[in-house]
């Protein structure tokens, strides 16, 4: 099942030298294919003219509160985006993005920005904004808010955010951010990145008049936030709880349409099943043991829950700086000895499939190479030949069965493990399948968000647990775990390549991706993408993310459904921008 960061690529007409593609997702009879970005959008009349029609029908405000559970968390009262402490409504919720990469249609949804341009040499992006837009203190949204938001995530060192790559360091391709007028911003890169349209719109838009104004805005918790987003006012704040409600000058006339949103804290995942379970709350994506059972049967009229695959994926994050991990055979070594159909079946309740080496999920079928089966078979349940590797690797057996290095350091490790049920079980399973082999690793759950992120970006583990997020093509995937450019001392931050690997047998096919311009040769350099990521290991999938939503109807109509999946059914707004496309369309009864 396709998902935020899907394969579907626009099939559009490659005409005069300008790339074209549609926001409105339409499709030409053509059989040539663009590059998956130089692009113009035109905002899709049918649809305006049918949200007109929404609008002009839409009920009066509701009373309503949509509840929403988060376990393993005591909420702190900060709402700024540009912290990685943030409450998990402040971004695609508080405030809003360009544009909307919608991850079960992979479509470009129209967002504060209608449509976008790139120059016919691919080195100017132009966004045309939408008019009309308010702040929720009334003061106008305008491109100079667009500029001071990228400019400050290219000038202040500690921003927490998704283009920091794009904008900041060795890795900027983005030369200057301009205000051309009111309602249009042109970015120019040094270089041609055809995925750069993804990228840059997923960065939520900050208010110029009112950052400017804090001393430090990363320091700044932004307890009172002024966004754009359809719920902007904190209305009640604890550390249990807090309710955010409609902004009074949403610019989609009639959204939303109940009060607002209150998020509850739980101590840990199985009191969120439970609260779903017992109708305490709307909307969840909570591990629920048999949840058909459990929580649909319940109300079966009012309930249901939906599962999919996700494109993103869990990896066993080895230190390639690191003895032994250095070794390409021990990386293989240690991937075949993980069971990943046990994995699959107990952590993620059968939802998603094998792993393969491309390092791609199921979600890119259509780019895998014809045989992926030629490419290896390192990510297959084989511990006799781990241990066969590991012992070529001079890797002995201690006497209590723990292989030790040459030096005589035991191979004994730790990974902190965000404290998610499915996580945790995945990792426990990972441990005694590493166990068989001689490596001893300890499970450690850790619900320090910043303190997870810092270890991974410095590098400063010798096995970790990691999260890859996977973008509207493969290139996300490979330039975030084989690109040079992301590549920083062990100790110094980076937005990618966690691991360290340092091979650069990618970077070349990396920077011809980025300046292609037609589907065709993205598929070919995906094709030795693929290879380069088979011979090298530069990290180790484990699991691909099983994504799950449990829904309520008693109050609330609109949700997504497994028979219409307008966008992502998982309420999580701090990973995906899909979020956005549900709230303006959900329905107090």
């Amino acid at each position: 099942m396709l998902s935020k960061n899907s394969i579907r690529i626009f099939v559009l007409l490659l005409l005069l030298g300008l790339f074209m593609v549609a926001c409105g997702g339409a499709e030409t009879d053509t059989e040539t294919e663009t590059a998956d970005t130089p692009a113009e959008t035109e905002t899709d009349t049918a649809t305006d003219e049918a949200a007109e029609e929404v609008a002009e029908e839409a009920p009066a405000m509701s009373d309503a509160l949509l509840t929403i559970p988060e376990a393993n968390v005591q909420f702190v009262r900060n709402f700024n985006p540009l912290s990685n402490s943030a409450m998990v409504c402040t971004r695609n919720c508080i405030y809003e993005p360009l544009m909307i990469l919608n991850s079960m249609t992979s479509e470009l949804e129209p967002w504060l920005a209608e449509s976008f341009e790139f120059s016919d040499d691919g080195l100017t992006l132009t966004f045309n904004l939408r008019e009309g837009v308010l702040w929720s203190d009334g003061e106008p949204f305008t491109a100079e808010d667009v500029v001071y938001t990228f400019e400050v995530v290219r000038d202040v060192a500690g921003v927490d955010s998704p283009v920091l790559a794009a904008m900041a360091g060795d890795t900027a391709y983005v030369d200057a951010v301009t205000a051309v007028d009111d309602t249009t911003v042109q970015f120019t890169f040094n270089r041609v990145n055809t995925p750069a349209i993804y990228e840059l719109i997923d960065q939520d838009i900050i208010p110029q008049h009112v950052f400017s104004a804090y001393d430090d805005v990363i320091a700044t918790t932004n307890e009172n936030p002024v966004g754009t987003g359809p719920f902007t006012e904190v209305v009640s704040f604890s550390s249990q709880s807090y309710q955010i409600n409609a902004n009074p000058n949403y610019w989609q006339e009639g959204v939303p349409t109940f009060a607002g949103i209150e998020y509850v804290a739980y101590g840990d995942g199985n009191a969120a099943a439970l609260a779903a379970v017992n109708g305490d709350v709307d909307w969840s994506n909570a591990q629920i043991q048999d949840p058909e059972t459990t929580f649909v049967s319940v109300d079966p009229d009012n309930r249901y829950s939906i599962t999919f695959e996700d494109s993103n994926y869990n990896i066993l994050a080895l230190n390639t700086q690191v003895a032994p991990f250095d070794d390409v055979n021990v990386r293989k070594a240690i991937s075949m000895a993980i069971n990943r159909e046990q994995i699959a079946l107990i952590a993620e309740n059968g939802i998603v499939g094998p792993f393969d080496v491309t390092g791609l999920t199921a979600a890119y079928d259509g780019w895998k190479v014809d045989d992926v089966a030629a490419l290896g078979d390192w990510t297959t349940y084989n511990p006799e030949m781990a241990n066969e590797l590991l012992d070529a690797a001079g890797l002995a057996r201690g006497d209590d069965g723990i292989r030790v290095l040459p030096d005589g350091t035991r191979m004994s490790y730790s990974i902190g493990v965000l404290p998610a049920p499915n996580w945790i079980a995945g990792n426990e399973i990972v441990a005694q399948n590493l166990a068989e082999v001689g490596i001893e690793l300890a499970v450690v759950p850790n619900p320090n968000f910043p303190e997870y992120i810092e270890t991974l970006q410095t590098g400063n583990f010798d096995m970790a647990f990691g999260i890859i997020d996977a973008g509207a093509t493969p290139y996300t995937v490979y330039n975030s775990t084989m690109s040079s450019i992301l590549l920083a001392p062990v100790g110094e931050r980076s937005p990618g390549n966690y691991t360290r690997y340092d091979g650069g047998a990618a970077d070349d096919l990396l920077a011809q991706f980025a300046a292609a311009t037609t589907v065709a040769e993205q598929h070919e350099i995906v094709n030795e993408l693929q290879r380069v990521f088979a011979e090298e290991v530069p990290v180790v999938p484990v699991i691909a993310h099983g994504g799950v939503a449990h829904v309520m109807t008693t109050t609330f109509t609109g949700f997504p459904t497994a028979d219409n999946l307008y966008a992502s059914p998982e309420p999580n707004p701090a990973f995906e921008d899909d979020f956005l496309l549900v709230v303006t369309r959900l329905t107090a009864k």
